[in-house]
């Protein structure tokens, strides 16, 4: 059964919206996931036009880097998105799938993307060595 978990985390005398119950305090979120959380800030700030989309290359995919070239002129807002909710699951061990619901300027957007965890890759004859990483294997913007 998939994890799911609702960020930005708040904190532990925080109240949650849906119930007077406390909520979850960040330490407690699933550890594994905080990595790709962060990648997901990186590539909704590249798609705002507030970083550069060569901060790209070593997490995301080139489908995915092309697809971030395409949807970036759409959602461009000269100014920092603010993330509204980020939704997430794990379908299996080393996969994370999210939708994270944006404020580009004037519009909100919902973008879904998948994350997988690339093992790391020792040198080889003409190939350097790789550490592990979270890789970003897909990206749709509704």
């Amino acid at each position: 059964m998939p994890v799911v978990s609702a960020v930005p985390a708040v904190s532990a005398g925080a109240v949650s919206r849906r119930s007077a119950r406390p909520a979850r305090p960040a330490a407690e979120e699933d550890p594994a996931a905080a990595r790709p959380r962060l990648l997901a800030v990186v590539i909704v700030e590249v798609l705002a036009g507030v970083r550069p989309d060569r901060q790209l290359v070593c997490m995301a995919t080139d489908r995915v880097r092309a697809r971030v070239g395409n949807l970036a002129p759409l959602l461009a807002a000269g100014r920092r998105p603010r993330i509204a909710r980020i939704v997430m699951s794990r379908p299996a061990d080393r996969i994370v799938e999210m939708t994270v619901v944006a404020d580009f300027g004037a519009r909100s957007r919902a973008l879904a993307m998948r994350f997988e965890h690339a093992s790391a890759r020792p040198a080889a004859p003409g190939w350097p060595a790789r550490p592990a990483r979270w890789l970003c294997t897909a990206l749709e913007a509704g």
